[in-house]
């Protein structure tokens, strides 16, 4: 427990945030070297579907993963067979459905440009919770600030 509050008396300094923010970013680095895979995949065979003319928006509908009536179709392509008849796993979630259709608008064959895009809203989201966080709680870590020169400690003991 010792080297947990160590730790945790750290993260009020300035610097600390910094290396936090860094460290985040460069976990999560290796995303760069994936392909389209798994539910990027479906989702962009989904984005195809969407654009044919009597398609729902794929804003609405990039999220919907199980619909009654989509059963037979779900039954012929992935073969769900346990799937109960009235079962709906649909969620509304248009950030996430926006960031995939500009990757999917702008470029729809490179992976590697998607996780870039992905990278950069990470990172942005990493410096908003950063802010957010500096405006909740002063920094209370006095070994962080730097020592006061002798003539601003004076000029401060004559203002008090």
């Amino acid at each position: 427990m010792r080297w947990l509050k160590w730790v945790i008396a750290r993260f009020g300094c300035p610097g600390a945030r910094r290396v936090i923010l860094a460290v985040a970013l460069v976990l999560a680095l290796p995303s760069l070297a994936s392909p389209i895979v798994m539910d990027e995949y479906a989702q962009l065979l989904h984005y195809r579907q969407a654009r044919e003319p009597d398609a729902p928006s794929f804003l609405n509908t990039a999220f919907v993963f199980a619909d009654p009536a989509n059963r037979q179709r779900d039954l012929e392509s992935v073969g769900i067979w346990w799937m109960a008849p009235d079962l709906k796993i649909a969620f509304w979630r248009p950030l996430a459905a926006a960031t995939q259709l500009i990757d999917f608008g702008l470029w729809p064959d490179s992976a590697l440009l998607m996780h870039v895009h992905t990278l950069v809203w990470f990172a942005v989201l990493l410096l908003a919770i950063a802010a957010l966080y500096d405006q909740s709680s002063a920094s209370t870590c006095e070994r962080c600030k730097p020592p006061l020169h002798p003539l601003q400690r004076a000029s401060r003991a004559r203002m008090t």
